[in-house]
Formats: structure tokens, sequence, C-alpha cells
């Protein structure tokens, strides 16, 4: 069993790459059978497509590590990203030793459980009892729209929303394009998740990546009334899954403000993958 998340969001403030800023989107929401058309879903499609797709790696000499945090850079094609993981004050990834090598480097926290850090392409294994729990960056699904100049006759090229949207008599220009940042989480050994408050939808998070299907969306609303079995938002946006088997549990906070949309996907190999954008 495999529950996989791919997260994606508006706008950055995630500490993860030490990055921010991105506009917003001036949208107006409403709920009911038009919730779906008011929604842009311009952002979430690219991040599920990735027709660029740019393939992060690590690079080799730039990893750090002091005993409670990891840096590094992250290197693609297209930009640059500062990369830290930094340990919790309960010991949950307080390093006691580590290993650093030229394709991978791995950090032993006081409790034993391991951190994996893989260069070519990036990705991070979490182990306990050294068996993986969480991969992060699994199916290479990073992606970082960063700022940009605007050339002229290429706005078809950038796909719908990318430089401005509009709602009705709204127009919301977008003079560096669009920015967000998305990303793939795999819980290993978990057939469900559970969490992305709050939806009027099943109390365990439903596959999304069906045809037809929508994300989970992330967004701060004020409602009465609401349709059932949608992924579309209802009332507060709090973005924490957390997932329970017979031996442990485990949860992921994507600490961003921005509306979020999150892919699940959910199989019989012990496994859920998640995507945020």
């Amino acid at each position: 069993m495999l529950s996989a998340f791919c997260i994606f969001s508006a706008k950055c403030a995630l500490r993860l790459f030490g990055e921010d800023g991105a506009e917003d989107s001036g949208e107006v929401v409403r709920l009911g059978s038009r919730a779906r058309a008011l929604c842009p879903l311009g952002g979430p499609q690219r991040h599920r497509q990735q027709q660029n797709k740019a393939e992060y790696s690590v690079v080799a000499d730039s990893v750090k590590s002091n005993g409670t945090a990891v840096m590094a850079t992250l290197e693609s094609t297209i930009n640059k990203l500062k990369l830290t993981i930094v340990s919790l004050d309960d010991s949950t990834l307080r390093f006691s030793s580590s290993q650093i090598e030229s394709k991978w480097a791995i950090f032993i926290t006081k409790c034993g459980s391991k951190l994996l850090l893989n260069y070519k392409p990036f990705r991070i294994d979490v182990l306990v009892k050294d068996e993986i729990v969480v991969s992060i960056n699994s199916a290479n699904k990073l992606m970082y729209e960063h700022f940009r100049k605007k050339d002229e006759g290429t706005e078809k090229e950038a796909g719908e929303g990318f430089w401005d949207e509009t709602f009705k008599t709204f127009h919301d220009s977008k003079p560096y394009g669009s920015s967000s940042v998305g990303m793939d989480i795999s819980f290993i050994g978990y057939k469900y998740t559970y969490g992305l408050p709050e939806h009027g939808s099943s109390f365990a998070l439903r596959t999304t990546t069906l045809p037809g299907m929508d994300p989970y969306r992330l967004y701060n609303m004020d409602v009465f009334e609401y349709e059932l079995n949608t992924e579309m938002g209802l009332y507060g946006s709090v973005p924490y899954v957390a997932a329970v088997n017979k031996n442990r549990a485990i949860g992921m906070l994507w600490l961003n403000a921005a509306e979020t949309w999150v892919d699940v996907n959910s199989s019989t190999a012990d496994k859920v993958n998640s995507q945020f954008r």
C-alpha cells in the first residue's frame, strides 16, 4: 500500500527552500455547482502535466551538516534552490552521525532513524528500523516557477492563467508570470491518509488522479452550503496529512499559507503518493 501526494501552491512561503513571493490571485470564490468553473486550474494543470520538466539534483560539494541541520544546493537547467533540512527539539531528526559521499549522504538520528539524501536525481528518504517510511520527490515532481520577464508572442506557449487571470469584470495581471511550487511526497506502508481539512468528502482521502477528478483544494472560506463528495475547499484550510498503520503514525505539514492543491494516489503497493502544489 502506498499513499502519494502531489502538492502545488500558488505562492511559496516554504521554509524548505527559503524562497517566497508571488501575486495574489484576486479570485472570487463561490460554492455549489459553479465552484469548479470559478476555480482557475491553470497552475495545477501545469504541475500535473509538467511539459517543461526540470530535474533537480544536489550539488555534491554543497552538502553541509552541523548536527541539527543539513544544508545543500539544488540545481536544474532552469534555476538553483536552497535546501535546508532542520531537526526538531524533540530529536525527531537530530543527527548523531553522518556520512557524506559523492553520490549520496546519510544522516543517522539519535533515535536510530536515518535520512538518506540522494543527489541525482534529488530525493530524500526517511528510514525507521531500516525501512523507508517517507520518500520525498521519488516521482521527480519538484517544480518551482520562478519570476521571469514576458516575451511578446509567447502567451499561448506559457499556458492559460500564466500571465493573467480574469473572472467576470476582475482582471489580475502577473507581471513576472505565475509563481508556484510543487512536490511529491510518498508515505510507504500506509494504505490511507487523512487530513487536509476541510472538505465535504470522506474521512480517508480519496484518490484524485482518476480521469475527471480534481485535486483537493485548500483555500480559506466562509460558506453556509456545500456539495457532497467534492474536492473543493470548505471553511478552514490546514495543509496537514496524517497516516497510520499498526506499527507507527506519521504526519506531514506543508508550511505554506497560499492557496494549495493536493493530488492523492493510493495504491495496493503499501504506498500513498501525494503531490502538493
